[in-house]
């Protein structure tokens, strides 16, 4: 499957200063869909370079990727795809959603486009992803179809052991079904906003296109099996971990420290655990650095693969 390339002939696909694909429509343009258990997949390749795999987390869509996307694929070759129940892809009705299928769907693609070598850039529940992904490579060993050579995270539970009570909260918000039923794209945008610094809130149109991918072919309810990551972190907090101690593959985070959940509260015990220089610290950002403050990622991506 062709990988598409972001030049002059395509220029039209990136407006603004940034050189964002601000738009689900433009994103959309970019298409490519593999076949995955007989549901789509919608994923999006361009640029070129050694290949940069990037995972988001609920409740956004590939999509939420388009800020950074344009600058960092005239380096490397960029790579995300909306995990079956979100976004462009299939959403099958009573799917059983886990973290350890979505890693299946990421090796399956990345073994669909023949790719042996990945970085990851990895946000939110797309943290828990790339985690399981680590823990299968150190268990595989080498007989792994496809190496990660290094990760890179963004705001997410990085520690699976970190309590919040703002995800206890949120979960027992989740599963009062007749309230969740009755959400909107208003109640949609104060819990996103919530996560951001108070100065780089996501704009209207931001969260309209998101809340519109959210229910594309879909109802809440079901949208909400992809929150499972919750239930599996609990469950692997353990196995996740332990990825830190495997020092073969360099890991990496990027952290806006006004995320009241994942940000400077998690920051002093990410530094111990991974080291103080390999902890960026965003100051005035939030939960979503690659939207809050894109050009701040696309810099700091470029210093850790350099």
């Amino acid at each position: 499957m062709p990988h598409l390339k972001l030049n002059n002939a395509t220029s039209e696909l990136v407006p603004g200063r940034l050189g964002a694909l601000d738009t689900v429509r433009q994103w959309k343009a970019l298409a490519q869909y593999a076949e995955y258990n007989d549901q789509k997949l919608f994923y999006v390749d361009s640029g070129e370079g050694e290949v940069v795999l990037c995972l988001q987390g609920f409740p956004l869509a590939s999509w939420s990727w388009g800020r950074v996307w344009p600058r960092l694929s005239h380096q490397y070759r960029m790579l995300s795809f909306d995990y079956l129940g979100s976004g462009y892809s299939d959403k099958p009705e009573n799917y059983p959603h886990s973290v350890g299928d979505i890693a299946d769907q990421v090796r399956y693609l990345l073994t669909t486009l023949h790719l042996k070598k990945v970085h990851i850039l990895a946000h939110g529940s797309g943290v828990t992803v790339a985690q399981e992904l680590l823990a299968r490579q150190s268990e595989a060993g080498t007989f792994n179809p496809v190496q990660i050579q290094s990760v890179i995270f963004l705001n997410g539970g990085i520690l699976p052991g970190f309590k919040s009570s703002f995800m206890n909260d949120l979960q027992r918000m989740l599963g009062n079904k007749p309230k969740m039923e009755g959400a909107d794209e208003v109640l949609f945008g104060r819990l996103l906003n919530y996560l951001c610094d108070e100065n780089s809130h996501l704009s209207a149109q931001f969260i309209h296109e998101s809340w519109f991918l959210l229910n594309r072919k879909s109802e809440i309810p079901n949208a909400l099996g992809l929150m499972s990551y919750l239930a599996d972190r609990e469950k692997n907090a353990g196995r996740w971990e332990s990825v830190f101690e495997n020092r073969d593959i360099p890991i990496s985070c990027i952290i806006g420290q006004s995320d009241p959940v994942w940000g400077r509260k998690m920051t002093p015990a990410l530094m111990v655990k991974v080291g103080r220089e390999h902890v960026a610290r965003l100051h005035e950002v939030g939960n979503f650095p690659h939207i809050e403050s894109p050009s701040q990622v696309i810099k700091r991506v470029r210093e850790i693969l350099s």
